[in-house]
C-alpha cells in the first residue's frame, strides 16, 4: 500500500497570502494601474501610427501634438472636437499614406495642453489655433475638423483662406437645424448633457452616445479615459458653457453662411447618418453654402468617423488631397 503525500498546507498558505496581497495591491492602486496600461497602450497605438508626441511653446503655454509622416510632404493638420484630444486621430492616420505630414493638436484645455483660455468662446479658440498653426510654423496646409473642431476648421479657413489647401468637415459644428433637433439638443433641454464625464459609469455612456459601432475598448482603459475626464470635468462644463453662449449668437447672426459662402477650395463634408449629437440633418446645409464640395453620409456611423470608421474617412479625404498637386507636379 502506498503512502499518503502529504497536503503541502505551508506552500497553499503561502500561496493564498500572495494571492491575497496580489489581489490588495490591485484593488489599492486600481486607478494607478489603468492609467499606467492606458498610457502604455497609447504609446503602442502611436507607433503603430507611426507618429510622436511633441511640444511647442506658444504664448509661454506647452501645446501638446502629435507629428508624423514625411516632413517634406504636404502638410495636413487634425482638430479634435469637445472634450476629446489629439489621440481620436490615431487609428486614421495610421491608415493614410505616410507622403503626407501629418499633425493632431490638442487645442487649449484639452489632452496635455497646458493653456487655459480666459473664454473659450468659438472666436477665442479659433485665433488659439493661429497662434498654434504660427508657431508650428506651419505655411500651408490640409485641414481637418471633427465637430467643434470643424467649426475651427471653417472659420479660420474664411479668415486664412490663403493657407488652406482642402477643408474636411467630420460632423461639423456650426450649423443647427432649429426644426429638426439631434437627441443632443433635447437632452440638454432636459438638463442632461451627455458629453460631460463627471462619475464613475458616465464614461461608458459617452462612448454609446457619441459612437453608433464603438470599437471594443478594454474595461481597465475605459476606466482611464474616464479618471482623467473626471480629473477636468470642472474645465469640460466651463469649455461648454462658454462654447454654448457664443454658440447662440452665433446662429442668430447666421454667421456659418456668411464664412462658408467665403470657401472656394475643395471640401468634403462627411457625417455619420447615425449621429446623436449632430443631426445627419445639418450635413446638406453645409453642401448647400459650399462652392466646390463632395457630401459622404456614412451609415451605422455616429458622431466620431474617424473613429468608427476610419477606412472609409480615409478613402474620402483621399481624394480631396490629391486634387492638390505636389509642389514639383505644379513647376
Amino acid at each position: 500500500m502506498s503512502e499518503r503525500t502529504a497536503f503541502p498546507v505551508k506552500r497553499v498558505t503561502a500561496a493564498f497570502i500572495t494571492l491575497t496581497v496580489v489581489v490588495a495591491f490591485c484593488l489599492l492602486f486600481r486607478d494607478s494601474l489603468a492609467i499606467l496600461i492606458y498610457h502604455n497602450a497609447l504609446t503602442y497605438t502611436r507607433d503603430g501610427a507611426g507618429v510622436v508626441v511633441k511640444k511647442v511653446m506658444v504664448k509661454g503655454h506647452r501645446v501638446s501634438y502629435l507629428e508624423g509622416g514625411d516632413p517634406e510632404g504636404q502638410k495636413v493638420v487634425f482638430v479634435h472636437g469637445f472634450a476629446a484630444n489629439k489621440d481620436v486621430w490615431l487609428e486614421l492616420i495610421r491608415l493614410l499614406p505616410d507622403r503626407y505630414h501629418f499633425f493632431a493638436i490638442d487645442l487649449p484645455g484639452h489632452g496635455n495642453t497646458d493653456w487655459d483660455l480666459e473664454s473659450y468662446s468659438i472666436e477665442n479658440q479659433v485665433a488659439a489655433f493661429k497662434h498654434i498653426v504660427d508657431a508650428l510654423k506651419l505655411e500651408t496646409f490640409h485641414l481637418v475638423g471633427n465637430s467643434m473642431g470643424g467649426w475651427i476648421s471653417f472659420i479660420y479657413t474664411a479668415e486664412h483662406s490663403e493657407q488652406v489647401l482642402t477643408l474636411g468637415l467630420l460632423n461639423s459644428a456650426g450649423i443647427v437645424v432649429l426644426d429638426m433637433p439631434s437627441e443632443y439638443e433635447k437632452l440638454l433641454k432636459q438638463g442632461n448633457n451627455p458629453l460631460l464625464v463627471e462619475k464613475p459609469g458616465d464614461m461608458s455612456a459617452f462612448l454609446a452616445f457619441v459612437m453608433s459601432n464603438p470599437p471594443e475598448i478594454p474595461r481597465i482603459i475605459v476606466h482611464a479615459m474616464e479618471l482623467e475626464q473626471i480629473e477636468h470635468a470642472e474645465r469640460n462644463r466651463k469649455i461648454f458653457k462658454d462654447l454654448r453662449s457664443s454658440a447662440e449668437v452665433f446662429y442668430q447672426q447666421q454667421k456659418a453662411a456668411e464664412y462658408l459662402n467665403q470657401l472656394k477650395m475643395p471640401t468634403l463634408v462627411l457625417w455619420g447618418k447615425d449621429d446623436r449629437v449632430l443631426s445627419e440633418a445639418i450635413a446638406p446645409h453645409f453642401h448647400r453654402y459650399l462652392e466646390d464640395v463632395s457630401m459622404i453620409i456614412l451609415p451605422h456611423v455616429g458622431h466620431a468617423p474617424m473613429i468608427e470608421a476610419a477606412h472609409q474617412t480615409a478613402d474620402e479625404l483621399l481624394p480631396i488631397w490629391q486634387r492638390v498637386p505636389k509642389q514639383d507636379d505644379s513647376l
